[in-house]
């Protein structure tokens, strides 16, 4: 299994872009000066790699962000969850008037399918669904007798179906996001050593002779902005 891309950065992700944008433009006000400092370094080819690297960077926050949203999917298994309690209600008032069940009212289920769905939590409450149902096919009968259809016990199995699709989709959703995380961070970190090295030139470049440039390529400094225009 690969490594774990570690940040190189401090900030958050979505700021390193800006940074950068910002960065670029204080660089164009000074690029004479890094030439004459470190022609080789900063000749006509700098531009084009950062350029390069800021673009990559925006890309890739683009799809982190597209991972982000699919966790959405869960809001779906939420808003399924919320059909449960009148189904359970009725459920549970032909089951207190029913004759001849296997197991009582207590044990046949009811409870855990409750108490799963108040917590939010879709994968017990799949597991919970799954004994009633089992309780609802062997009881079918002795509830039809006393109202209970059967498209009502298939619209619970459909919902059993559904939690399970979606607790499964947004599993895979998950994994996808964390390799798209680890990909943009790896992007990232190229930016942020070209940014780094632009800042250490720009500091010894301006450090003791001009104190409003140096802040120009303080990190702290450029982050202040960043946020403050966010």
């Amino acid at each position: 299994m690969p490594d774990r891309v570690v940040p190189l950065f401090n900030c958050r992700a979505e700021e390193v872009a800006p940074l950068a944008r910002l960065l670029r433009a204080h660089y164009q006000e000074d690029a004479a000066d890094f030439v004459e400092l470190l022609p080789e370094e900063y000749g006509k080819h700098f531009l084009t790699d950062y350029d390069a690297r800021l673009q990559a960077a925006e890309a890739a926050d683009s799809q982190r962000s597209a991972a982000g949203r699919s966790q959405q999917l869960g809001q779906q298994v939420l808003a399924t969850m919320e059909q449960l309690p009148l189904r359970l209600n009725r459920l549970e008032a032909r089951l207190r008037r029913a004759e001849g069940l296997t197991v009582p009212l207590k044990a046949f289920g009811l409870k855990p399918v409750r108490d799963a769905r108040e917590a939010n939590d879709p994968e017990r409450l799949e597991l919970a669904l799954k004994t009633l149902l089992q309780n609802l096919d062997a009881n079918a009968a002795a509830l039809q007798a006393k109202g209970h259809k059967a498209e009502e016990t298939e619209q619970l199995r459909a919902l059993r179906q559904e939690l399970a699709a979606g607790s499964t989709a947004q599993d895979v959703a998950q994994t996808r996001q964390q390799g798209v995380t680890q990909e943009a961070t790896q992007v990232l970190n190229e930016l942020f050593r070209l940014m780094q090295e632009l800042m250490a030139d720009g500091k010894s470049l301006y450090r003791g002779v001009d104190k409003a440039k140096v802040k120009n390529y303080t990190l702290t400094q450029l982050l202040k902005r960043v946020r403050r225009e966010a």
